[in-house]
């Protein structure tokens, strides 16, 4: 696989670990170079014993000079903090070719100065998207938000701070806890998908609609900006709810939303049971990842199913279904329009989906090499 490019190079694809050039074992963090059986250069990267992504690389044999020691070993001269550097470099470039962060190409031109088409909440790094395996941030105005997966990005804490620094947009830096948090913070791998669901609501036959695991609010808050008149939120996060009640406050709409804490499934149903089936001109399905590896799909599929089946019912003939995945096993075997066919059938419902299944945003940029990368999907379908 790395072979061919992937970024990752797994523990069981390596024969040996040869000693460091002071005759020590390699130790974590340390920069590596990976070679092939006829001693070619693959890949310089980090080193971690300790997991099965053994080798994240930063830089392919074509990114940089071969160099090798007095013995004839090919020299580790991945220099990481200056790769670093680049990779940001060219990130942040990447986004203001996208218009991102208030950099439009053309200050002249009116398409391009309509504020409804700015931004400045965007993903800067997408980790092997962007060459830096493990690292994620998302900037939020003047404010970047890290999160890190990987131990080598940890131990360079500081220089990812300083790499972020010379991004000119950018003036704090926060790390977010993932073992406690979601993501880093607002879930931005959906902002295109929040304003067409904004744009759905704007029309005239849509004014009841749920937004199912809302979370802090980013489809229920557009839906009721576009027009939406009686917004129903649903997550099981009390926390999450109270931040979607002060963004329903800070953007003017708190008498269109109300925020039910309750499981999904158990709020489904009893909507079905208080005889609101037919009732719903949009829903929103959001849930967390189901399927959190290959696995786990065949018991998350059931899952997944059964919540679109329910919304089905709920929802007006002519109703709209904006249904996600963000298992990336899901996405990557391209189950969600199946499962959405799947519960059609059980809800007795004949189902159009509205274009190509949908993903995150340009400013998230996949590695070929790497399809784990991709793991939203979003069906947006017609319910008759």
């Amino acid at each position: 696989m790395f072979l061919d490019g992937n970024p990752i190079v797994y523990g069981g694809a390596i024969e040996r670990v040869e000693l460091n050039a002071n005759g020590d074992r390699l130790a974590t963090g340390d920069a590596v170079v990976v070679v092939d059986h006829a001693g070619g250069v693959v890949c310089w990267g980090t080193y971690n014993p300790k997991s099965m992504y053994r080798v994240r690389a930063l830089q392919s044999a074509w990114e940089t000079t071969v160099a090798t020691t007095e013995d004839g070993r090919v020299a580790a001269v991945c220099d990481v903090r200056e790769a670093m550097r680049g990779k940001v470099r060219v990130a942040a470039a990447l986004r203001a070719d996208l218009g991102l962060g208030g950099a439009l190409a053309d200050d002249d031109d009116d398409d391009n100065r309509r504020e409804k088409d700015r931004t400045d909440a965007y993903r800067l790094l997408n980790s092997e998207g962007d060459g830096l395996s493990g690292v994620c941030v998302d900037v939020y105005g003047a404010t970047a938000v890290a999160s890190v997966s990987a131990a080598w990005a940890r131990l360079n804490r500081a220089e990812i701070v300083k790499a972020l620094g010379t991004y000119g947009r950018v003036a704090d830096v926060f790390e977010v806890d993932l073992a406690r948090g979601h993501k880093t913070g607002f879930y931005v791998d959906q902002r295109e998908n929040r304003a067409a669901v904004r744009r759905f609501a704007s029309a005239p036959g849509i004014r009841k609609v749920m937004d199912v695991c809302c979370y802090t609010g980013g489809f229920a808050v557009n839906a009721a900006l576009g027009g939406a008149s009686d917004v129903t939120g649903v997550d099981s996060s009390r926390p999450a709810l109270d931040v979607a009640a002060k963004n329903a406050s800070l953007n003017g709409v708190t008498d269109r939303i109300r925020w039910v804490k309750n499981d999904a499934f158990k709020h489904l149903d009893a909507c079905l049971e208080n005889g609101e089936a037919g009732t719903y001109d949009l829903i929103v399905l959001d849930p967390p990842k189901l399927a959190p590896n290959v696995k786990s799909v065949a018991r998350a599929v059931p899952k997944y199913v059964g919540m679109n089946q329910r919304a089905m019912k709920l929802l007006r003939p002519g109703g709209i279904l904006v249904t996600c995945s963000c298992s990336g096993a899901v996405t990557q075997q391209k189950l969600l329009p199946e499962i959405v066919a799947a519960a059609a059938q059980s809800a007795g419902r004949k189902v159009t989906m509205l274009g190509a299944p949908r993903g995150a945003g340009e400013d998230q940029p996949l590695d070929p090499f790497y399809p784990e990368g991709n793991y939203l999907t979003v069906v947006v379908a017609r319910i008759a």
